[in-house]
């Protein structure tokens, strides 16, 4: 909801699950129909994500989801496919200016999104910078974003957004209010293509 007026953004329709709620209300009601995707509200690095391409799916699956994982609330909303994943950090300086950093365009290599193997198995995605799937002017478009909506978070420092685009619409899907630093890390690339080594990256967040 936070973002919700930010211009040039769409939302997944989305309904929310509270972690001692078992009961699945009609999916119709919400405006969302299926294959539907299901993940928790505040896991990282794709955990606990699902889809669903039939109710009784995704009763077995949010069974599973409480099961696994009995305090975290669960998001179910539309499967935005055929779409381009693209990821987008944002360095913050302590007077509160932005540095905008280049987007990424994210392609699974065997894999339906970009899921917890995509993200830390070596060669588990493509990873591109720019993004060859969009225009110069989405990128730009996307890199302001991901300030503006770090600032709407209330974020500090760093943070990194990650969208669907399809055709003209640009879906925000969530923010990552620290994003990680392994081998095969995004915001490193994002960095790096600045030319922010991973030290000078460091000491910035540091200094910042």
């Amino acid at each position: 909801q936070a973002v919700e007026d930010i211009e040039g953004i769409s939302n997944p329709k989305m309904l929310f699950l509270s972690r001692n709620n078992h009961t699945l209300p009609v999916l119709k009601d919400y405006n969302l129909s299926f294959p539907v995707i299901s993940r928790p509200n505040s896991l990282g690095s794709s955990v606990g994500i699902t889809i669903s391409d039939s109710y009784e799916d995704l009763q077995l699956n949010v069974k599973s989801f409480h099961k696994r994982y009995p305090q975290q609330e669960l998001l179910i909303s539309e499967y935005i496919s055929g779409g381009v994943e693209i990821t987008c950090g944002c360095l913050q300086r302590k007077d509160g200016s932005f540095i905008s950093l280049p987007p990424v365009e994210i392609i699974p290599q065997g894999h339906v999104f970009f899921d917890y193997e995509s993200k830390y198995d070596v060669g588990g995605a493509e990873e591109i910078i720019p993004p060859p799937s969009l225009s110069s002017k989405m990128t730009r478009r996307i890199s302001q974003l991901a300030c503006t909506i770090h600032e709407r978070l209330g974020c500090s420092t760093y943070s990194r957004s990650d969208f669907i685009v399809k055709g003209n619409t640009l879906y925000f899907i969530e923010t990552n209010t620290l994003p990680g630093f392994t081998e095969t890390s995004l915001f490193p690339q994002e960095t790096a293509a600045i030319g922010m080594n991973l030290q000078e990256t460091l000491e910035f967040i540091l200094k910042n």
